[in-house]
């Protein structure tokens, strides 16, 4: 599979942030080199098997923080180095560009309208994160990508976002019901309400522990002062005998 471009009659849909405007794959799976421009709205990869066409899917889910295991191919990132169980490169390098324009942008006086997220990969397992906005703004943590990620909503552990290859051939087949109802739960976003729920309910009990700490140390403070009150009392007492 060569560098891929598709047809995009109407730039207007680039206004959103999110959108892939760019992506790179070296040495990635079966991929020397390869550069894919999508269009802004709906595309469609087609090719015989083998020709790399879930490498791509893969490949994004991968340089946006997700693990090895959870894009579809082995346990172990470094699986995805092209003839890595050959004498191959030393390293897979992915590299994403999204746009970031809209009410949703992600930080936009310091990332600027586009955004490159590059993920490499070392035949030692070992992986390094770089992002880079056109604003100027950088980061190389695992945070960042998160950070970024929950910003722009990528929720790619949502399978109605993503769903590798080898997982929708036993989505349906060897999925039990507990299963199920924790995959209803992730794509209609009630997961992402009961996190926040279990945040809320923290922060309110760490609230509530505050003020009964700080009513106490008030109640407390004002036992003491009744009582310096009442020592002051008698010894205007005492000095008036």
């Amino acid at each position: 599979m060569g560098d891929v471009e598709m047809d995009d009659a109407d730039d207007g849909g680039w206004e959103y942030a999110g959108k892939i405007k760019r992506l790179e794959l070296q040495n990635f799976m079966n991929h020397e080199r390869v550069a894919f421009d999508p269009a802004s709205s709906i595309n469609l990869i087609v090719g015989p098997n083998g020709s790399g066409k879930s490498a791509l899917t893969s490949a994004i889910a991968l340089v946006v923080g997700l693990q090895g295991q959870n894009a579809g191919r082995g346990q172990t990132i470094k699986k995805y180095i092209r003839d890595m169980d050959a004498n191959g490169p030393s390293k897979a390098v992915v590299t994403l560009t999204l746009t970031n324009r809209g009410p949703e942008a992600y930080k936009p006086d310091d990332m600027g309208d586009e955004i490159e997220l590059k993920r490499e990969i070392w035949r030692s397992g070992r992986s390094k994160y770089i992002l880079k906005g056109s604003g100027g703004a950088t980061g190389d943590k695992h945070k960042d990508f998160e950070a970024l990620r929950d910003a722009l909503k990528l929720n790619l552990d949502n399978p109605i976002v993503f769903l590798h290859q080898a997982r929708s051939k036993t989505l349906l087949k060897d999925t039990s019901g507990i299963e199920l109802y924790d995959m209803f739960v992730r794509t209609t976003g009630l997961s992402v309400c009961f996190e926040e729920l279990k945040k809320e309910k923290k922060e309110h009990e760490q609230t509530q522990h505050k003020l009964s700490s700080s009513i106490e140390e008030r109640t407390e403070a004002q036992r003491e002062l009744k009582h310096k009150n009442k020592i002051a009392t008698n010894m205007r007492q005492l000095k008036d005998k």
